[in-house]
């Protein structure tokens, strides 16, 4: 065989690695989704307490648990001095009394399963605010209004390709060349990968990206979204459900972004 007719064979043979997002779901899909059933409760402390105590949370599952960002660990047990432990009785979460309380401001992020199985969210934008913002009192509208927050910030989230609320993401990704960047962030925290024949495999992960396996077809488990949404990105959230609000009726609305939104959100544009 010539010297041609081997670089050709070997050519042939040539396996080309490379990166690639294959699929992503969210936990806040509609139910059949591949992660439904992951309900997220954020909020600000309104008052200084060591408790929360949120109607959603009896007989929940509770996942993860994060104050301003770090994690605490839920415990069923006595709390150990000055670690980060929480528990949860009935439907009051209770954080370790032996560190400081819940301070005025402070974000609280908690991901559980419910009992119902039903999927809540706590969007970054109150109906009260945005009824403000849209210049109605009405309460007929509430229903409207309360849809077109959601629709307004799923329609920033898909422009820009971040999680504007914390939620639960199952990625199916090829990573054969490594440090590929997990989609929709910021991660909070990566909680499992898996191979192609579903067995949990071991992963390194840095500031955003999966270091590894450099695997092809893996599937990987995280969570992700800002505990608090920074200002201007709730600002295009408003401009964008202005935007439907004015719209509301014309079915071409909710699949085009306000010009005054695109133009905040541009900066943070995932490619």
């Amino acid at each position: 065989m010539s010297r041609k007719a081997v670089f050709i064979a070997a050519f042939f043979k040539l396996k080309i690695m490379y990166n690639a997002i294959l699929s992503v779901s969210f936990s806040d899909q509609p139910v059949g989704s591949a992660t439904s059933g992951v309900s997220v409760y954020s909020s600000d402390t309104l008052e200084e307490s060591y408790t929360i105590d949120e109607p959603n949370f009896l007989g929940a599952e509770i996942l993860l648990v994060f104050r301003d960002g770090v994690q605490w660990t839920l415990i069923n047990g006595v709390y150990s001095p000055g670690i980060r432990q929480c528990k949860l009785t009935d439907s009051i979460l209770e954080f370790n009394t032996t560190l400081a309380p819940l301070q005025i401001g402070e974000n609280v992020t908690v991901l559980y399963e419910s009992a119902s199985g039903s999927i809540n969210i706590s969007e970054p934008i109150l109906l009260e605010d945005a009824k403000t913002y849209l210049r109605t009192s009405s309460s007929a509208d509430d229903a409207l209004i309360t849809e077109l927050i959601t629709a307004a910030r799923a329609a920033c989230e898909r422009y820009v390709g971040i999680s504007f609320v914390p939620r639960t993401i199952r990625a199916t990704l090829t990573n054969e060349l490594g440090r590929i960047p997990l989609p929709y962030g910021p991660i909070i925290a990566v909680q499992s990968v898996k191979d192609e024949d579903d067995n949990e495999i071991d992963f390194s992960y840095k500031k955003g990206l999966l270091v590894t396996p450099c695997l092809a077809n893996i599937e990987v488990l995280y969570t992700a979204g800002y505990s608090v949404l920074p200002l201007d990105l709730k600002t295009a959230i408003y401009r964008q459900l202005a935007h439907l609000w004015r719209n509301r009726g014309d079915v071409n609305a909710d699949t085009s972004l306000e010009a005054s939104a695109m133009e905040i959100l541009y900066k943070y544009k995932s490619w």
